[in-house]
């Protein structure tokens, strides 16, 4: 992490991570009755207006309905952010992570998933998002419709889940939506499974990590930003006053700045297979530049650059921007 940085343990910190005997049934036979009690659980969900619910095989037979307020979206956490909580911290194993702004004082967090665990120390929020256990899906995809799970304690239960409005079945732990308060100044969110989305948040600092998914930050102000992934593409537009990194190892980066100038930062884009763009509102003479590529071709401000490597420039902000299949494209003073 640059030593500008601010709450670096903090940012380390996020970025380190009884057997039952059962019933014998053939599998066939099982999900024959299964799928009979989906069904009427569909039907009964859909006369009484209900949003799924949750069938628990174990432990007795017990069935929990869901209110749509769950279904639409959980409250998890729901707490004065104000003078209290300056840093954010997300940190989900299968869900997608989308982080909004909001003009109350108040940190919210929703979600259906109800794996969710939170903590708070020195002013810093430490969200969990963990998935709710092994899912076998037979009537729609993982998560969607009904599906049989199986939690870390060994429950075994049914998740039934539809909107009778839209006539579609709906994801259970799709999303975990934040929504964060002027007060919080320093953002770190990471997801093994899932995109993560930011819009119109600003941050004094910001570190967004996927391994299987896109990473997409729209608008705000933003002091130093980080995002990577390991799979998916790296997008973001906003204003950038300090350093910047977008890295991904299968996919393209995107960075637009709405920035009029740069001085003394640095800029790494990085893609091993996928473009590199960077467009700026900055002009040319802020920045001196290392391109390099190894398959495709090198433009900036339109005109083609020969060969692999090019560097140029005598600005105070230096660009290093590289791919290995791909193409790079510089644009300044936009």
């Amino acid at each position: 992490m640059d030593p500008q940085y601010n709450n670096d343990n903090f940012a380390k910190e996020i970025w380190d991570e009884s057997k039952r005997e059962r019933p014998r049934i053939s599998f066939g036979k099982f999900a024959v009755v299964l799928i009979i009690l989906g069904l009427c659980l569909f039907g009964a969900g859909w006369v009484s207006g209900a949003r799924g619910g949750r069938v628990y095989l174990t432990g007795g037979f017990r069935v929990v309905p869901y209110s749509s307020g769950q279904i639409e979206g959980h409250t998890a956490v729901d707490m004065t952010a104000a003078n209290t909580i300056h840093s954010l911290a997300v940190t989900a194993t299968s869900s997608a992570v989308q982080l909004v702004p909001t003009t109350s004082d108040r940190l919210t967090i929703t979600s259906s998933n109800r794996g969710i665990t939170t903590s708070e120390t020195d002013g810093r929020l430490y969200v969990n998002v963990q998935s709710a256990g092994t899912n076998i899906s037979f009537l729609g995809t993982p998560n969607l419709g009904v599906s049989m799970n199986v939690s870390r304690g060994n429950d075994t239960f049914l998740d039934f889940n539809f909107n009778r409005r839209s006539l579609n079945f709906r994801n259970l732990s799709s999303t975990v939506r934040v929504y964060v308060p002027e007060s919080v100044n320093d953002i770190y969110a990471r997801t093994r499974s899932g995109s993560i989305r930011i819009n119109d948040v600003s941050t004094n600092e910001i570190r967004l990590h996927a391994n299987s998914g896109s990473v997409h930050l729209s608008g705000g102000n933003h002091r130093h930003a980080h995002m990577q992934t390991s799979s998916g593409s790296v997008r973001a537009n906003g204003h950038f006053s300090g350093n910047i990194t977008g890295i991904s190892n299968s996919g393209s980066v995107r960075i637009d700045d709405y920035s009029t100038s740069h001085t003394g930062n640095s800029i790494n884009l990085e893609a091993r297979s996928g473009s590199v763009r960077f467009y700026t509102n900055a002009p040319r003479t802020d920045f001196s530049y290392n391109l390099s590529v190894r398959s495709g071709s090198m433009r900036i401000d339109g005109n083609r650059i020969s060969g692999r490597d090019h560097s140029g420039g005598s600005g105070s902000t230096q660009i290093d921007a590289s791919t290995r299949s791909g193409s790079v494209q510089m644009n300044f003073g936009r």
